[in-house]
């Protein structure tokens, strides 16, 4: 029967709801996949669904972030990218222990983020904001996330990053200390914002021993910003690491 369903797949279809019952009967579901759709919300029984832990709605027309999966502490990974967001409620993750590591935001209309969003989700891993309208982001936004490794924020309309923003991120100084030889261990692509000239990575996480940077295992992307030259970047950060592009 359907309460045995451990991957439900409803990808392109015509689907504008879906009604509060189905969910709750699905206990052991551990794979959703709604892309492709017009749906606008979730119902509020998505959280009795202890097992799943894959959510795909992209390309909906959801316009509020669902407040209900801020409270399925089971979630690993959410891809709500391709709808209509303007906004993340202020307090939407507020539950304890969450296993969330991967949240897609990007193809979105978020504008701001609310400071500290992401802070009781300290377990997660990639974060992607790109191709927003984000001008600016809260120094605490990614504060009291120790694993964050990937953030994407390009296609947006970054003018700066505050100092100390990735300052948390312990990733980038715990695996150094240990000397582990992996091919990166921070990706940013920050590219097609308008960061201007005076633009200093070293300062997004002033714990990093200039020793990791240039060993070439943090990756940055800054292209087709305002950047008119790379030396005050490269003083931190190989060149090979920087693909920089003059407008």
């Amino acid at each position: 029967g359907k309460s045995r369903l451990h991957d439900l797949r409803m990808c392109h279809n015509k689907l504008v709801f879906l009604p509060e019952n189905v969910l709750s009967e699905l206990k052991l579901l551990y794979e959703l996949r709604l892309s492709h759709n017009e749906i606008a919300t979730l119902p509020a029984s998505i959280t009795e669904m202890q097992k799943l832990q894959k959510l795909s709605m992209s390309h909906n027309k959801v316009v509020e972030f669902p407040k209900c999966l801020g409270a399925q502490r089971f979630l690993r990974i959410i891809n709500i990218g391709h709808n209509s967001l303007t906004v993340l409620p202020v307090g939407l993750f507020t539950q304890r222990n969450y296993k969330l590591t991967e949240i897609n935001l990007n193809h979105n209309r978020l504008t701001t983020l609310p400071t500290g969003i992401f802070s009781d989700v300290n377990t997660l891993e990639k974060v992607s904001l790109s191709h927003n309208q984000l001008s600016a982001l809260p120094t605490t936004v990614f504060t009291g996330l120790p694993y964050l490794h990937a953030v994407s924020l390009n296609d947006n309309m970054l003018t700066t990053l505050p100092r100390g923003v990735f300052a948390d991120i312990q990733n980038l100084h715990r695996f150094w200390q240990v000397g582990f030889d992996l091919p990166w261990l921070f990706h940013l692509n920050v590219t097609n914002n308008l960061l201007p000239l005076d633009y200093r990575l070293c300062e997004l996480n002033p714990k990093v021993p200039t020793e990791l940077l240039v060993d070439r295992r943090v990756e940055v992307f800054i292209q087709n910003n305002g950047l008119g030259q790379c030396s005050d970047a490269c003083a931190t950060v190989p060149l090979s690491a920087l693909l920089c592009h003059e407008q």
